[in-house]
């Protein structure tokens, strides 16, 4: 880390990347899972389950134990795709094993059907007492919303998680407001990409490289940031126990090019006014 962040590094908020041209930030996208809202954590452990599940009813040779690691490396490896991809993914494994592969979207409704169950429980928590919203909210995350709006930076949505869930979801955490628009998955699932979208909030609003800031969680909004010389900025939340560091997720932005790596948002003030040239 270089002398210059040095001052930071108290805070858990560590600058990996290049030197970063500041003071210049116009808008913002967020991704939304793990980044701004915990109700969906843990979709990698549903998700293996349902693909191991459908791996292990082909006869083959394979142990439950090799089949759980291609089933995890295709997780990893495809963490932040839209969903309908993901599937993509399970029905060529099944394939390749030489069994019949029903259609992408016949399996992204068995995992839709899995989570949204968990999903649903976790909302009555909510509604009947004994959860908060703000325990299923990043921690700081809201803080960081209402420092950027009070600046007037144009905020959006970035997800692979399907658009209606992504607004519903957004509206129950109390966060929809803080955004001009919510972009999710659709039927097409090149039509809302995490990429297109940050090329879209581009040309809107006629940025340049470090004009714009991006947060995510996923290798691939990380990515599609540092690809348009963006600031990305890495949150490395540790899902099961909020508030620590998450080591592989902290890893795996870094190899995507996470010019900032930060465990959530509590330090957002510093962070912020650090990235804005206010200190």
């Amino acid at each position: 880390m270089g002398k210059q962040f040095g001052h930071l590094a108290p805070y858990g908020i560590e600058v990996v990347g290049r030197t970063i041209r500041r003071g210049m930030v116009e808008a913002g996208v967020f991704d939304f899972d793990g980044t701004i809202s915990f109700l969906r954590a843990g979709w990698q452990q549903v998700m293996g389950e349902m693909m191991v599940r459908t791996l292990t009813e082909i006869e083959r040779w394979e142990s439950e134990e090799q089949v759980a690691a291609a089933v995890e490396e295709v997780i990893e490896r495809t963490a932040g795709e839209p969903t309908i991809s993901q599937m993509g993914e399970l029905r060529r494994l099944v394939a390749e094993r030489g069994a019949p592969a029903r259609s992408a979207e016949d399996y992204k409704a068995e995992y839709l059907d899995a989570f949204g169950v968990r999903v649903r429980e976790r909302m009555h928590l909510v509604d009947s007492g004994p959860a908060s919203v703000e325990d299923y909210l990043v921690p700081g995350a809201v803080g960081a919303l209402r420092w950027l709006q009070a600046r007037g930076i144009p905020m959006y949505i970035a997800s692979s998680t399907d658009q209606t869930d992504v607004e519903r979801e957004a509206g129950f955490l109390g966060v929809a407001t803080y955004f001009k628009a919510m972009y999710g998955s659709v039927a097409d699932p090149n039509a809302h990409s995490k990429a297109r979208v940050i090329k879209m909030v581009m040309e809107r609003h006629g940025l340049h490289g470090p004009e714009l800031v991006g947060f995510g969680d996923g290798y691939v909004e990380i990515q599609n940031v540092a690809d348009v010389g963006g600031i990305p900025i890495g949150v490395a939340t540790d899902e099961a126990r909020p508030g620590g560091l998450d080591a592989w997720k902290r890893n795996r932005l870094i190899v995507a090019g996470a010019d900032v790596i930060i465990p959530d948002f509590r330090e957002h003030e510093r962070l912020l006014a650090w990235l804005f040239a206010e200190e």
